[in-house]
């Protein structure tokens, strides 16, 4: 039984100690922690759902759970289908996809699969810009959520950057348009158009956070770190996070 292979998994949660009302933005690369694990590739599938009901159990009802399913191709592929739309965010939250596409958020680009307290009004958010003050991530903030990596460096997951870009209104992005026709769950197709906060290439090549920064935030206490059976993990709180990035961009 798949369900046996969690001494790892339980040993990672233990570390970071993950308890009860934990509100969680999750990365997992799926890979590391099933041949960890001695999980067959066969069975990765059913072992992600086992990943995901663990956790939601070790943080109860009044947890959160948020997991990236970003499906980036969708501006350029100008279509995006709520059920069946793979991201570009892990093999992890694709195999998700395939029995909890109900649990997944509205906007196309920056969408998720959420779980646990407050899963009615998250999924029912409806905003164009997907880094705009109405989105998910100033919600993530002000409930103090914190982002927790397994197999991977937490700066991975910190598109909140460009939510705080934004909102600290920088010279190098600015807002772009794009249309789609966009599928509901309901299989009802309808033109629609979204916004995503834009990089300026001919001045911004990148962005994201420093080396630099990474120790300030270390020193901080921001993120904890764990290596354990060769597994990297990460938790950051975000809110703390944000604060710091805010007072750097502005």
């Amino acid at each position: 039984m798949v369900s046996k292979n969690f001494k790892i998994l339980n040993k990672i949660l233990d570390l970071h100690k993950i308890k009860r009302g934990d509100k969680l933005y999750l990365g997992i690369d799926l890979m590391y922690l099933s041949l960890a694990s001695k999980v067959p590739r066969d069975k990765m599938e059913e072992f992600s759902l086992h990943i995901l009901n663990l956790i939601l159990k070790k943080i109860g009802k009044k947890g959160s759970l948020i997991i990236p399913v970003f499906d980036e191709d969708s501006v350029k592929r100008k279509f995006f289908d709520r059920k069946k739309s793979m991201g570009q965010t892990g093999i992890f939250g694709n195999y998700l996809l395939k029995k909890k596409f109900k649990n997944r958020t509205l906007h196309p680009l920056n969408s998720f699969l959420f779980f646990g307290k407050d899963e009615k009004k998250i999924l029912n958010l409806d905003y164009i810009n997907s880094e705009g003050e109405d989105s998910i991530w100033p919600y993530l903030i002000v409930n103090k959520f914190k982002i927790f990596t397994i197999g991977y460096h937490y700066a991975l997951s910190t598109t909140i950057i460009h939510y705080l870009e934004r909102k600290a209104k920088v010279n190098y992005r600015f807002d772009k348009k794009f249309k789609i026709k966009y599928k509901n769950i309901n299989g009802k197709i309808s033109n629609k158009f979204f916004y995503f906060f834009a990089r300026k290439l001919d001045i911004c090549d990148y962005s994201s956070i420093t080396k630099k920064c990474d120790k300030l935030l270390k020193s901080k206490k921001i993120y904890k770190f764990y290596k354990y059976k060769n597994i990297i993990t990460f938790t950051l709180k975000i809110k703390e996070f944000a604060n710091l990035i805010l007072i750097d961009l502005n």
